[in-house]
């Protein structure tokens, strides 16, 4: 039973290699460096993030104040203003419906300034029904047939 215990611990009636006070005090030693280690790098780092986090707020104040001085320009105003006016032509000058569900629909500038010379501008006199738009194309398309 206790063939493992050495001499002096078997004269001694107890293990007397059961602990080893230098083992304890250099395991304590490098827990506490390790420690110190750690929190020592996190603490750089912290403050390294920081200083950093400052600069990109900074820079990004910066920026949108420049964003806000400096003018956004057309890079290609000739053309620019070339659709553009061709999309009003083609919008003034051409067909298409506004609401099929209304029956409201969109004619070229020139006919509708003809046929409000034709017929003039509806008068809302109070008590009256007023036609709509679509009432007065259709009266015309009537006229027209006739």
């Amino acid at each position: 039973m206790n063939s493992h215990l050495s001499n002096e611990s078997k004269k001694r009636g107890y293990e007397i290699k059961d602990f080893n006070i230098r083992f304890v005090i250099i395991f304590v030693l490098l827990l506490v460096m390790g420690i110190a280690l750690v929190y020592g790098a996190t603490t750089f780092l912290l403050k390294a993030l920081q200083k950093r986090e400052k600069k990109e707020e900074f820079f990004s104040k910066a920026n949108k104040v420049q964003r806000l001085v400096i003018p956004r320009l057309q890079v290609f105003p000739k053309q620019d203003m070339q659709k553009f006016l061709e999309k009003e032509r083609i919008e003034l000058n051409g067909y298409g419906w506004v609401d099929r569900e209304k029956g409201i629909v969109q004619i070229p500038i020139e006919q509708s300034m003809k046929w409000i010379v034709d017929q003039g501008l509806p008068i809302w006199p109070s008590g009256e029904k007023v036609s709509t738009f679509h009432e007065m194309i259709h009266n015309k398309k009537q006229k027209m047939e006739q």
